[in-house]
């Protein structure tokens, strides 16, 4: 497959005889042809261009996945089996790795951990007044009653 650069180098060469012959109005069908393979080359590079931003995209990728694996790696090469807890079981949030043994401590110990209790102020309440006798009830709304 040719390059970007020898497309480039072909495009010029045409170009320039095409320039040349058309400021002496000495166009032939062959200028007219050339000015066809130079737009078919332009289409070409594009197409190349397209593909090496595809490959850079793809190679970036696969690039920060060894990271992320070669990041592991060299945790646990760090921190050998030895001193890690027996279950190394991982959480993953976002775009982090936490490991599960700590977070399962934590909400232990947030649940066995006595919540503060703070002391709650005796209210005394006062006793409602006695209310009024029903007879009693009754005469005042006899006695509106006789008043309208």
């Amino acid at each position: 497959m040719r390059s970007i650069l020898e497309f480039q180098d072909r495009i010029q060469s045409r170009t320039s005889q095409y320039t040349r012959h058309a400021q002496k109005s000495n166009i032939t069908e062959k200028d007219e042809a050339s000015l066809v393979k130079v737009q078919a080359d332009i289409h070409k590079i594009a197409v190349l261009a397209d593909e090496k931003v595809e490959l850079a995209k793809r190679t970036r990728f696969l690039i920060l996945k060894a990271r992320g694996r070669l990041q592991y790696d060299l945790q646990r090469i760090q921190n050998p089996p030895e001193s890690r807890p027996e279950e190394s079981i991982l959480v993953y949030s976002g775009s982090s790795r936490t490991p599960l043994q700590p977070v399962i401590e934590t909400l232990k110990s947030s649940l066995s951990a006595p919540s503060p209790v703070a002391e709650v102020p005796a209210v005394v309440v006062a006793a409602p007044s006695p209310s009024p006798a029903p007879q009693a009830r009754e005469g005042a709304r006899e006695s509106k009653r006789m008043l309208s």
